[in-house]
Formats: structure tokens, sequence, C-alpha cells
């Protein structure tokens, strides 16, 4: 859980990152910028901070040792001697540059920020923040010349939509420290490049970590194994999903045992979720307890994967909140085409 009531912004660098494959430039700043007054501070608190809600936290990680990952190598650097925060700055902009190497990746501004008093699961600490803003958007500026108006444009940054971003808290060192990490640009190869090539971080493994898995397990086996191995129809595989999230959505500790119980009612249909979740675990090398406080969070972000919809053709969806009995499948003959009866007691 964060608390940000009470931070305050001591340091701010600001260096622009082109793209390495497109042979673009690292334009440097000589110093950090000079701390801006209230209203400006209160605009960059929004802009840095808030896209940052409660949900997973990612350690640094490196597949030989991880003094070898330059980031958290780095950062342990600046959490030492706060006074080198520019000077690191300069090599975290190299290092960005350095994975820059899709040509699709945009060139934008790298801001290293310094916070202090930043309150994490009740403990106060510090913490650097890496932000990249990628996108520009065009914005009218009205202004009063005398008796008349005057409109312009210019090209800025909304401060509602952070690209990229990356809090990480001087707490758990040997662990990786705690860090949180935000990505809403690139969907391809050139996605990988903030979390995989410039930070190298993996999810921590904690109860969000173990729930979130749990339930991409769960989500794994009712599309890709349940279907096959039974030949159901779409309304039951979302009658299915529907118990498997209201079981955690139940909270308390997750037992294996009784969440079997509460939703397979066929023996062989636990026995196939089991083979699939031992292959799921070994194929991803995950490593989950079997007993674990259920995370809300985690359970609210990943409801949001389970689909409950039954696509048509192009024609048509159905959305399905339950009572999946009131649908019926059928197919006519004359038309050759399969249908769906709906039974309801009202319309809305």
């Amino acid at each position: 859980m964060f608390d940000f009531s009470t931070v305050t912004i001591d340091t701010v660098v600001v260096h622009h990152v082109g793209c390495s494959a497109e042979d673009e430039e690292i334009l440097l700043s000589d110093n950090p910028i000079a701390m801006p007054d209230e209203m400006m501070q209160e605009l960059l608190f929004n802009y840095f901070l808030k896209p940052f809600r409660e949900g997973a936290f990612w350690n640094f990680t490196h597949e030989t040792d991880l003094q070898n990952n330059n980031v958290h190598r780095t950062a342990s650097e600046i959490f030492e001697n706060q006074g080198s925060l520019y000077k690191k700055s300069i090599y975290f902009a190299e290092l960005l540059y350095d994975a820059a190497h899709h040509p699709k990746i945009k060139g934008g501004e790298l801001y290293t920020v310094y916070f202090k008093d930043c309150v994490v699961d009740g403990e106060i600490m510090d913490a650097i923040g890496l932000f990249k803003s990628e996108n520009k958007e065009t914005y009218l500026r009205v202004e009063r010349e005398e008796k008349d108006f005057e409109m312009a444009y210019e090209n800025g940054i909304n401060i509602k939509k952070l690209d990229k971003g990356c809090l990480i808290f001087n707490t758990e060192k040997e662990q990786g420290y705690k860090v949180c990490i935000i990505d809403k640009t690139g969907k391809g190869e050139e996605a990988l490049y903030w979390k995989d090539d410039f930070l190298g971080v993996k999810l921590r493994e904690d109860n969000f970590y173990h729930t979130q898995t749990h339930l991409n397990i769960c989500k794994g086996f009712i599309e890709e194994v349940y279907n096959e191995k039974n030949a159901v129809e779409r309304p039951e595989q979302i009658d299915l999903q529907k118990k498997a999230v209201e079981f955690f959505e139940e909270g308390g500790v997750y037992d294996p045992e009784k969440f079997e119980e509460a939703i397979f009612e066929d023996s062989d249909v636990t026995e196939a979720f089991r083979e699939y979740k031992e292959q799921y675990l070994d194929t991803h090398e995950i490593k989950t307890f079997e007993e674990f406080d259920i995370a809300p969070k985690a359970v609210k972000t990943a409801k949001r994967q389970f689909k409950n919809i039954i696509k048509l053709d192009k024609n048509f969806r159905i959305h399905v909140d339950g009572n999946t009995e009131r649908l019926e499948k059928g197919y006519d003959e004359e038309k050759k085409l399969h249908y769906y009866k709906l039974y309801f007691r009202e319309e809305e």
C-alpha cells in the first residue's frame, strides 16, 4: 500500500534519449533542474506518482548475479550517496539508449527523480524514480492581445498519461529492492525494452504474485484444456471461470483442496487441472506456494482478464454476468445456423 501524502521531490534531472536503432542522439542537461514552484511541484506529483496504485511489486534480477544488474547497482550507489544522482542519471540515460535497439522505440525525455519520505506498507523510505515521456500532444493556447484574442498551438506532455515509469523504494536491497513499474506504450518486441532490457525486473514473489499466478493458471486451464477435454459450450466455460473468481474474491487463505472441491465436480477434470498446473509452473519456471493469503488487489486486476463474452460471428456479442442456465443453444436445420435463446423476467 502506498501513501505519497508526505513525499517531497528533492532532485530532478532531465535528459533526452533518442532511439539508438535510428542513430538518434542523447541530449544531456548540464545540471539538475531548478526546484519548481508549488504549482509546478503539484503537477509533477500528479505526473510521476498518481499512476502508481497498490498492485504488484517487482524485483531487480540478473541471470548470474544481482550486482550485474546495472540499474540495481546504480540505484544502490545513489541511495548510499544522494549527491551522485546527477552523475548517475547520465549513466541511466546511456543504459536506456543502449536498450533502445528496436526501430519502433520512440525517443523522449528521461527523468531521474529523488523522492523523500514515501510510505510503503507502513514503512517510511526514500525512492528513486525513472520516468520516460515518449508521446507529445498538441495543445491550443488562447491569449488576450489588447481587445482581441489570439490562438496558438504547441506540443507538450499530457501529465495525466505517463508513458513509462519505475519507482525504486529503498528497502529489500538484497532481494532486488521493491520496485513498481508502468509501461503503457508498445505492444510488440519494442515493448520489452523498458521492463526487460533496461530495468531487468521480475515479479516479486509475494501474496499478490501467488494470487495472480493461480488465477492465470485457472484462466489458461479453462480456455485451453477444459473445453478441449469435455467439449463444453462457452456458457459452461464462463460459469466455471465465474466460480473460480468468486472463490478468490471470498479472500482468506488459498487452500488447493478447498479450491478444487468448490470449483470442479468431476474427478477427471480435477486431475486434468492438476496436470495443467504442474506443466504451467514447470514451463514458466515458477515457484509458488500451495497455501498463501489471497491478495484482493490481484483478484481485481486478474478479473479483468476473464472474458464473459460469447462472440457470434461478427454480428453479435452476448455478455454473460451469471445465470448461464438461462441460456439455451440450438441448431436451426432450415436456416443451417446455430442460435441462442435467452430467458429473462424483465427488460431493464
